[in-house]
């Protein structure tokens, strides 16, 4: 799972004994095609970095998109205290993902734990292309 989880972009920029050490915080877990990770509304307590499989993203009910390993999902959980979940990530087939918990990932904040200022760095990047991809879909006519 390690070998995987270091492959993630939330890793870019660590060395192996780092990512094993951020590594450590995450709890494994396993989710059956058609098993939401969450839903849209829950509370945002968590990220999830997926290791296998595939998930499908969506809100109000619309299919957003699709995302395979590598890819982190929750993201705004880690930053926002008070925040619901803003889409419903539903495996395609069976997955296996980690989670991080929000308590747990704002300890390794205060304690100035360097790979996790690093993934916060990585994660920021992360946001903003996705934020820049929704404004160009947003600036297009019709």
């Amino acid at each position: 799972m390690l070998i995987w989880f270091s492959k993630a972009t939330l890793c870019d920029g660590l060395g192996e004994e780092e990512i094993a050490s951020f590594y450590s915080n995450f709890v494994v877990r396993g989710f059956a095609a058609g098993a939401p990770l969450y839903r849209e509304g829950d509370p945002a307590d968590a990220l999830y970095v997926l290791l296998e499989g595939r998930v499908e993203v969506s809100r109000g009910g619309a299919l957003l998109g699709e995302v395979g390993p590598g890819s982190t999902v929750g993201e705004m959980s880690l930053f926002r205290g008070s925040a619901t979940r803003s889409a419903t990530i539903t495996p395609a087939s069976q997955v296996t993902a980690v989670m991080l918990l929000r308590q747990r990932f704002l300890e390794l904040l205060r304690a100035r734990d360097v790979p996790t200022l690093v993934v916060v760095n990585n994660l920021a990047h992360e946001l903003a292309e996705r934020l820049t991809v929704m404004n160009a879909r947003l600036a297009k006519p019709g």
